[in-house]
Order: structure tokens, then sequence, then C-alpha cells
């Protein structure tokens, strides 16, 4: 069972053990080029999915690929988070 944070995020142990398509909501503003090379900005609360876990070792360590997006009128982005990120900036859909 996953234990929520007091921090608006999640944290590597939680993150670690999600499924990839595990569907997320930012809790916090996240930017990054689409595919269309247009940079976007997405809101808190914007849906995710989990496509990829990744462990880079050293400073960057475990990370995990996200696609946000899309929303109505907008191209999803990929946006890669890391343990050099104070958080891992969102959180389950529930549900």
């Amino acid at each position: 069972m996953i234990t929520p944070t007091t921090l608006p995020g999640m944290t590597k142990d939680q993150v670690q053990l999600l499924p990839l398509g595990t569907k997320i909501r930012l809790t916090e503003v996240t930017s990054g080029e689409s595919a269309d090379g247009v940079e976007r900005s997405y809101p808190v609360g914007t849906e995710g999915t989990i496509e990829r876990h990744h462990n880079f070792g050293g400073d960057q360590g475990f990370a995990v690929t996200v696609v946000i997006g899309p929303t109505e009128g907008d191209e999803a982005i990929v946006n890669l988070f890391d343990e050099m990120d104070p958080i891992y900036p969102f959180e389950l859909v529930s549900g």
C-alpha cells in the first residue's frame, strides 16, 4: 500500500512501486516540449501516465518517464522526473 506524503508529490519509494500505465495527477506546474516542438506548460491537476522506470545511478538515480496530457486543444509532453527533483511532483489518480 502507498502512504501519502505531507509534501505535494510522491517519494522515490512510493514511485518505485507504481506499475507502468499508472495514472497520475500533477501537483505542480510542469513544462516541456511536445512532439511538434512547441514548449507547453500544464497546470496542477493535469493527468498523465507512467510510461517507463529508469535507474541511471549517480545523482540522477531512479527516474520515471511520464506522458502528461494531452488536454483539449493541446498536445502531450513527455517529462522525466528523477532523484535530483526535490519530490516526484504527482499523485495517484483515484478511482
